[in-house]
């Protein structure tokens, strides 16, 4: 669940607190370092996911959520539907190679776009289809989260409630706005290695109340 301060900003979004202390939790390849951002693209090729950078507007950035199973969700099931009849959702074990839950403590407040009621979306003159949208329209959310992050030059990333995972939030961060030395420092011991026996096993049963579950043989 949200829990943070909130104020309202002049002619643009409602800015969002996200106090120090605050617990992230983020799914990524194990490529990358828990507290690592997503590298700034090459020129001409875009971000990922729905509030990600554009081929034009480039910068390191990293998704988080204030809930494991908002990460798990936003991540994994983002185009995963429910089946015919009871059966439970399937995710696919090949889907999970190199993946990693790993969990974060914020060492210093952050200041964010806060996009969690309709009141927060007409304020950046838009209304709840900005964050419920599907994937193949990700490239206008990108193109207006954008557009929203050069006109608030004081936020950091974006708060939003999750399609996946309601009534929890998802976050971006913004890599050259987040600039605190060791903002984002991982927690020992939280770290789930989703592509093992074990991992599989975990995330069957946290995910169990979702109707969703890991197939073994794909």
């Amino acid at each position: 669940m949200v829990a943070g301060m909130s104020g309202p900003v002049a002619d643009g979004p409602v800015a969002y607190t996200l106090p120090r202390g605050t617990r992230l939790w983020r799914v990524h390849d194990t490529e990358y370092d828990a507290e690592e951002f997503r590298p700034r693209p090459g020129g001409g090729e875009p971000g990922t996911g729905r509030f990600g950078c554009t081929a034009d507007e480039r910068f390191p950035y990293l998704y988080a959520a204030l809930d494991d199973t908002t990460a798990l969700t936003e991540t994994l099931v983002r185009d995963v539907l429910f089946r015919r009849d009871r059966e439970a959702r399937l995710i696919l074990r090949r889907t999970l190679w190199n993946k990693r839950l790993s969990a974060l403590r914020l060492t210093a407040d952050l200041r964010l776009a806060r996009l969690l009621s309709t009141a927060d979306l007409a304020s950046g003159r838009q209304d709840e289809w900005l964050i419920q949208t599907e994937p193949e329209h990700f490239t206008l959310t990108r193109e207006w989260a954008a557009a929203m992050r050069r006109s608030a030059g004081w936020a950091q990333g974006m708060i939003w409630l999750s399609k996946r995972d309601l009534p929890n939030a998802a976050v971006i961060l913004y890599g050259d706005r987040c600039v605190a030395k060791d903002l984002l420092r991982p927690i020992p011991g939280a770290a789930v290695d989703l592509d093992c026996d074990a991992g599989l096993d975990w995330l069957d049963a946290v995910l169990e109340p979702y109707r969703i579950r890991v197939s073994r043989t794909v």
